[in-house]
């Protein structure tokens, strides 16, 4: 066919083909277009803040939003956190949420249609909107029995939780600074199914370096709040070094030197105790403890006499609580001393080449060695002998020269200097003085710190001396009225000197010249106090006598704070008026009086004298002996003891007198004082069953039976050498009846007691949910276990809110509800069950030992349904194009469990609903409606 022919047929009959054509086109491109220009898009959004899910339509079309399903509505004002936002006229209809809550995180929709009624609405893609929570604080928690202080080289379970968090909580464990390694991560569902919870547990085992850093755990996610923390800082317990002395370069001392021994240990916490000894006997001395520098040090001052050749001198380590000995360093003292006289005998004279006999001998002294001169050369002696001299000297010997040599003096022995020979002479000279005139100098200065300045004991102090004019003087230091060291025959002296005074006065003048100038300079020092003492009065005291303790405190600048310890605890005393005291500071001290018991025996009272100024504590003690009455049985019995229960200052004593032999148990001071003879315990923990012996000769052989089985040694259960029962992981089957036997060469002995362990409450049984039709009788049950379980410790609170955020109500229960029953089995029951009493319930159970068990029970009031109007004048719009074969209606109503909804139009009943597009299908809790 031609051009002009095709152009005839499309300008004749076929100009209607091609109109039919075009208005085909323009319907396919229109129904394959999408209505939106902008579509919504996945997004996030923090509990609490806002979020836009964007829509806009072509041609100013209308829209709507549906939220998992359920239309919202034209104008959403259901929902009073969202609202539209955009220009209607262009087509934008953006969803704006304001408080963003968990019932947000779901599905978003944007619906249009055409606007003019022949076209089915259209939905856009769906949008995720992912609500983010961050995680509430965490929370560290130790096992029972694990709480601080910690014993180093133990191992110690930290778990770490945070709650509630979407997404799962990131949580991270550090010790100063450092992430510990190990870690046991577990993810767990939340209050709320949407939420994630997180623990993470490690095993740490704390050395000595871990003591006052930081156990620290993080939580955070990608909420983008801050991360939230939850630290402790670790108290570990670890014995001190060993000990060194320090002062004493050689064993071999002279008699008549003072040694000023300075017993150093380093580290240890607590901070430990030390005691002085010599050849076993107990020495005064104080300790001072540098808590900066983790040093305790110890001074003893010693005059050498005689009597100390082959002392020995010993520090000891004692730490409370006991932790492995730090062990003792001791030093054997090798006195030397030289004869107080040396006698020698024999002619005065002799021939040529005659032999001559001299006989030397010398007092006690150590070693014994005489030593004979002839003319500057040392002689052999022929003989030489040593005798025993008592109490202290080595002996004395003689000796025989042969053919002296001729021109030669035999000369006495030599001797240490100051040693006065038997023989002598003595001399006898003039001298005729020169006088000469020195003019004294014009002016003398020094050049010294500022007055209000202080020092600290051990620094130095530099003095500078200057003269002007005259003859070069002769400088002489003089502190506090006594002469100084000598400066030299130049000005300019500079003594540096160990500050001891409070306010020292130090005066330079030249003593050269009479009336000569002076210059003085004082000196302000802080020092702690020399020395602490305590005295007993009576010293040994009987059992229930009233015990006077005084402490006293050498000289000191400033003043110390004196405290008392005995038994553990702190005790400020009755504090005495201060004296002056040497160095120009003062002495303090302070009284304590005590009532003498049986558990005072062997015991140490301390005494500390505290300088916070200067960071040092010096302390004493005093170990006290307790005088008992001896009975008739010839065995030493405790007075006021007649067996049954017998309490000391919060201990508990069970005590018996059989044979001669009387014995106690005690629990530990930090115990509760449970009645007839208990002892607590916590489960996991570490107890210490104590053992008392009274008895002479003193008790062996002990034995404890639990239960009436004896106990073997084990690595849980031993005897320590004092007898006393040690038992480690206390666990619920070591709780009941305990049991020591003991002997002695008079008899047996053996006492009881009941021990009880305490752990923590949980709950067996709660049946959850509790369903009752309206009007019925309500009883729900809760049954727990733990000990203790004392009444009132079992309680019942209803819970409001939503399910990721329950908290107790501030009403309390219920009309109509009564909590009834004890332990360990709690009922919450009430008559006439009402649609209000419907909810959550918690059931709690604290005994004082953490962590406290609860469980949440739900209660569901069962009633029928019922319909809901919806309210005017705002009626939801539906969008029905003509000719659909669909419509989404939605239907409300109430009821408790399950219902469903059925429709019909007009007089026919309608096609079956569907849950999601023509009606729902759901569980509902009481109270609220579905849609």
């Amino acid at each position: 066919m031609g051009g002009g022919e095709e152009g005839a047929w499309l300008s004749g009959a076929g100009g209607r083909g091609q109109a039919a054509l075009w208005a085909l086109l323009v319907a396919v491109v229109t129904a394959s277009a999408t209505p939106f220009a902008e579509e919504p898009t996945n997004g996030s959004a923090a509990l609490g803040g806002e979020a836009e899910l964007r829509c806009a339509v072509r041609g100013g079309g209308a829209a709507q939003w549906a939220r998992d399903g359920l239309l919202l509505g034209a104008t959403p004002s259901r929902h009073p956190r969202y609202r539209l936002a955009g220009d209607p006229r262009r087509g934008q209809y953006h969803l704006r949420i304001r408080g963003v809550q968990l019932e947000d995180d779901a599905t978003f929709e944007c619906q249009a249609g055409g606007g003019n009624g022949t076209e089915p609405p259209r939905a856009s893609r769906p949008a995720q909107l992912r609500v983010l929570v961050p995680p509430g604080p965490p929370a560290l928690e130790l096992p029972p029995g694990a709480e601080l202080p910690w014993v180093g080289g133990a191992e110690v379970h930290v778990r770490c939780h945070a709650h509630d968090a979407r997404p799962a909580p990131r949580l991270v464990l550090t010790l100063g600074g450092q992430p510990l390694p190990d870690a046991s991560n577990r993810v767990f569902e939340g209050s709320h199914p949407k939420l994630s919870s997180a623990e993470v547990t490690v095993r740490l085992t704390p050395q000595r370096q871990h003591h006052g850093q930081r156990l620290l755990c993080t939580a955070s996610n990608e909420a983008g709040a801050a991360p939230t923390e939850a630290a402790l800082t670790l108290d570990v317990l670890f014995p001190p070094g060993p000990p060194t002395i320090e002062g004493l370069d050689s064993p071999h001392v002279r008699a008549g030197d003072t040694l000023e021994l300075v017993c150093v240990v380093r580290g240890g916490n607590p901070p430990p105790s030390l005691h002085w000894d010599k050849d076993g006997r107990p020495l005064a001395a104080p300790w001072v403890t540098q808590r900066p520098l983790a040093v305790t040090r110890s001074p003893l001052v010693v005059a050498v006499t005689r009597a100390d050749d082959g002392a020995s001198l010993r520090c000891r380590v004692r730490t409370e609580p006991p932790l492995p000995e730090g062990g003792s360093a001791g030093v054997t003292l090798h006195v030397t001393y030289p004869p107080s006289e040396v006698t020698l005998a024999g002619p005065r004279g002799g021939a040529e080449n005659e032999s001559l006999t001299l006989t030397c001998a010398s007092a006690p002294s150590n070693p014994p060695r005489l030593r004979w001169w002839l003319g500057g050369s040392e002689l052999r002696p022929t003989e030489t002998s040593t005798a025993p001299v008592r109490p202290w000297g080595r002996g004395g010997g003689h000796g025989d020269v042969i053919e002296p040599d001729a021109g030669g003096a035999a000369q006495r022995p030599r001797a240490p200097p100051g040693v006065r020979g038997g023989s002598g002479g003595s001399g006898r000279g003039q001298s005729q003085p020169r006088s000469e005139h020195h003019p004294p100098p014009d002016s003398l200065w020094v050049e010294a710190p500022p007055p209000n300045a202080t020092f600290r004991a051990g620094a130095l102090v530099r003095l500078s001396c200057h003269a002007r004019g005259g003859h070069p003087p002769r400088l002489v230091w003089r502190r506090a009225g006594a002469a100084g060291a000598a400066g030299g025959a130049l000005a300019g002296a500079a003594p540096e000197a160990e500050p001891r005074g409070q306010r020292r006065r130090l005066q330079l003048r030249d003593s050269a010249h009479q009336g000569a100038p002076t210059a003085s300079a004082r000196l302000r020092v802080l020092f702690p106090p020399q020395s602490v003492s305590i005295t007993a009065s009576p010293r040994e005291p009987r059992l229930g006598q009233r015990l006077q303790l005084t402490c006293v405190t050498g000289s000191s600048h400033p003043a110390p704070a004196l405290t008392w310890r005995h038994h553990g605890r702190t005790d400020p005393g009755e504090a005495l008026p201060p004296t002056p005291a040497p160095h120009g500071g003062v002495s303090v001290a302070s009284r304590l009086r005590l009532q003498v018991a049986l558990q005072d025996q062997g015991h140490v009272v301390t005494c500390e004298a505290a300088s916070p100024a200067l960071g040092v504590t010096v302390r004493a003690g005093h170990r006290l002996s307790v005088r008992r009455e001896r009975g008739n049985g010839g065995g030493m019995r405790s007075m006021g003891v007649n067996g049954g229960l017998y309490g000391v200052n919060g201990s508990q004593w069970v005590s018996m007198d059989v044979n001669g032999v009387a014995m106690g148990v005690n629990g530990p001071a930090a115990a509760p004082r449970p009645p007839g003879g208990r002892v607590l315990a916590r489960e996991h923990s570490h107890v210490v069953l104590p053992l008392l012996g009274d008895a002479h000769p003193p008790l062996r052989d002990c034995a404890w039976s639990h239960a009436g089985t004896r106990l073997a040694p084990s690595p849980r259960h031993r005897v320590l050498p004092e007898g006393s029962l040690s038992i480690g992981n206390v666990s619920r089957g070591d709780a009941g009846s305990y049991r020591v036997e003991c002997r002695n060469a008079e008899g047996r002995g053996s006492a009881g007691l009941q021990l009880e362990v305490e752990y923590p409450p949980s709950i067996v049984r709660a049946p959850d949910p509790v369903v009752v039709d309206e009007g019925g009788t309500i009883e729900m049950e809760c049954e727990a276990e733990g000990h203790p379980l004392l009444d009132g410790s079992l309680q019942w609170e209803r819970l409001v809110g939503s399910m990721g955020a329950l908290s107790p109500a501030a009403l309390g229960l219920p009309m109509g509800l009564e909590a009834v029953g004890g332990v360990p089995v709690g009922r919450l029951r009430g008559s006439g069950a009402r649609r209000d009493m419907g909810g959550a319930y918690e059931c709690r159970v604290d005994t004082g030992v953490p962590p406290p068990a609860r469980a949440v029970i739900r209660l569901l009031i069962r009633y029928g349904p019922e319909m809901e109007a919806v309210p005017e004048p705002e009626p939801i719009p539906v969008l029905v194009p003509d000719g659909a074969d669909a419509v989404a209606v939605g239907c409300r109503a109430r009821g408790c469990p399950l219902w469903s909804c059925t429709g019909s139009s007009g007089a026919a009943p309608s096609a079956p609903w569907t849950a999601g597009s023509s009606s729902s299908n759901g569980r509902t809790p009481p109270g609220p409606a579905a849609s």
